[in-house]
């Protein structure tokens, strides 16, 4: 079967009319503006969180988990102060993620749950080889980590039956490549991802993050540090088992590119095995 080409300006109609993603956009301006804001009071975030029943349940469950004391929460304020900003945005960013994810029909081969658990695991490993580096805000990091596969789900939203050839191509030969997908509809999705950044107006650093992560030498000198952080968080989550097809054959590590913030191979598969835990925890919660 063969699909007409998605070229950008396509894609950027495509990405406005994505109604999946429409609710993240929203609630994650308004959410996490609240989180960076230094002068935003915890009763201004706590408001925000109890509108969503499923954050709200979520981050009660966290802070009365063993992993932070195993004490009795009972208010979304006490949890806020407990669990600090970092982990309560994190918290917000995966709720949103994985409803608006899993919403809806799909592509008949999309493993939605996969797909979220791979996004986490991307997202905390982009923070930790940010706050190793130094000089890239480690929370702008996770929100890069955790959306650099969005793209996958602007085509499993609007073009489901262009989405499941290529994971069709994926499981026939083996391997996830960005090839394969360019192959299928003249695009990829972190070029579909960088679409979707832009729309949504992220900062730069993070829109060249999402657009770079196969291709980090490709990045302009400046978004060098955040494209190989992208590229070596991608790769690491890979070496979890976290490919987005299982049994497909594991992303090549560019070493050039990582060497450039001082990670190689043995570094960054350490840490996703230290990390491997809380992605498992946060994927469960």
């Amino acid at each position: 079967m063969s699909v007409a080409p998605l070229n950008s300006q396509t894609l950027s109609i495509l990405v406005r009319r994505c109604p999946r993603l429409v609710g993240l956009q929203q609630a994650n301006a308004e959410l996490l503006s609240l989180t960076k804001d230094v002068d935003a009071s915890v009763a201004k975030i706590e408001k925000g969180i109890l509108k969503n029943p499923e954050l709200t349940a979520k981050v009660l469950r966290t802070a009365g988990s063993a992993a932070f004391g195993g004490r009795q929460v009972r208010t979304v304020s006490q949890a806020i102060m407990l669990l600090g900003l970092p982990t309560v945005r994190s918290l917000i960013l995966s709720v949103l993620l994985d409803h608006s994810v899993k919403q809806g029909s799909h592509a008949p081969s999309f493993d939605t749950g996969r797909y979220i658990k791979r996004a986490l695991a991307a997202g905390l490993l982009s923070r930790a080889f940010a706050k190793r580096l130094g000089g890239v805000d480690p929370e702008e990091a996770y929100v890069m980590g955790l959306l650099q596969d969005i793209g996958y789900v602007v085509l499993d939203n609007v073009a489901a039956p262009v989405f499941e050839q290529i994971l069709q191509r994926f499981r026939e030969s083996g391997s996830a490549t960005v090839e394969i997908e360019r192959s299928v509809c003249a695009t990829d999705h972190a070029a579909v991802g960088d679409v979707l950044a832009k729309e949504w107006n992220f900062v730069e650093h993070i829109q060249k993050g999402i657009a770079h992560h196969h291709a980090p030498m490709e990045a302009q000198p400046e978004y060098a540090a955040v494209a190989a952080i992208s590229h070596a968080a991608s790769w690491a989550a890979d070496q979890l088992g976290l490919t987005i097809v299982e049994g497909v054959e594991q992303e090549h590590l560019n070493e050039l590119a990582v060497a450039q913030i001082g990670v190689s191979a043995e570094d960054a598969l350490h840490l996703a095995e230290n990390l491997l835990a809380e992605v498992e925890y946060l994927n469960a919660a």
